[in-house]
């Protein structure tokens, strides 16, 4: 019996992982997509994919863009933005500390009322967030 070369095991091994697929099997889709808070891009932030009471997926943005990969199904979606106050936050005990105040600028409706939704399906997608309404920060500061 003749025994197959370790070169043509491997050429087997390669080419049925070609035919599978490379997508892992965890059935986890791939998602990305922007956010932006009245037409500007959402520089430092989370996008929460919230799938139950007890599971959610969050993801970090930067400069504008996120991606991650979840499972496929109804997702409520919690979005928070953080920036610079112009504040600073002194250490009583050190005269020469002062470390920026950041703080959330995206209203209630997108975050701890959220009336954000997506339905992500088995082929993952873009999923892009424009959100518009007042910035906290500057509200904050008309006061």
């Amino acid at each position: 019996m003749k025994s197959r070369s370790p070169v043509a095991a491997c050429l087997v091994g390669c080419a049925a992982l070609v035919l599978a697929g490379c997508e892992p099997s965890d059935g986890k889709v791939a998602v990305n997509g922007t956010v932006t808070f009245n037409g500007k891009p959402v520089e430092a932030g989370t996008v929460q994919f919230i799938h139950s009471a007890t599971e959610a997926d969050t993801v970090t943005v930067t400069n504008v863009a996120y991606t991650t990969r979840m499972t496929p199904g109804s997702k409520k979606v919690v979005v928070n933005a953080y920036r610079k106050t112009g504040e600073l936050l002194r250490d009583p005990t050190d005269v020469n500390s002062g470390y920026p105040v950041v703080e959330n600028y995206i209203p209630p409706n997108f975050n701890e009322a959220t009336e954000l939704s997506v339905e992500v399906t088995s082929k993952g997608g873009r999923h892009d967030f424009n959100l518009t309404g007042e910035d906290l920060i500057e509200k904050k500061k008309k006061k």
